[in-house]
């Protein structure tokens, strides 16, 4: 293939892959800002048994989560778009509300489980891992 081509083809990519995320409702968030991002990878059937990670963010102290853009993240996976719309109205906390299409998100940075956390300064990870991982990397940072 062509190199000039081939540049073409992973530079088109890469500007895709920047894009800022579309919640449900339609709201694009960044994640290139001066406000870091805390995705938080969930799944909403564990959420209406009551056992999302709801509680874990709830518990963040306050100057955190003023501080960082929370923001839910639930996998396309056995979930349709009026189960979601539901949700939203049964669950406000969980908001604003991605859907991960394809898994793209969970893909990128490196998560195969929820509940399951990424912290994007500046459009960089800074952290990435489960519930446990999350709140040892706070503590380590001051913020627990």
């Amino acid at each position: 293939m062509n190199k000039w081509l081939m540049l073409l083809l992973c530079v088109g990519f890469s500007v895709r892959a920047e894009q800022p995320l579309t919640t449900f409702a339609g709201e694009a968030i960044s994640l290139d800002g001066s406000t870091p991002v805390h995705l938080v990878f969930f799944d909403l059937w564990t959420a209406y048994g009551g056992e999302g990670p709801d509680k874990l963010v709830a518990s963040l102290p306050a100057s955190y989560r003023e501080g960082h853009r929370i923001v839910w993240v639930q996998p396309r996976f056995n979930v349709t778009d009026a189960q979601l719309r539901e949700f939203q109205q049964a669950m406000p906390a969980y908001r604003p509300l991605v859907v991960d299409e394809n898994f793209s998100l969970m893909r990128r940075y490196g998560l195969w489980q929820t509940p399951g956390h990424v912290i994007v300064q500046d459009s960089t990870p800074v952290f990435r891992g489960n519930n446990q991982q999350l709140v040892d990397y706070l503590e380590q940072q001051g913020e627990k």
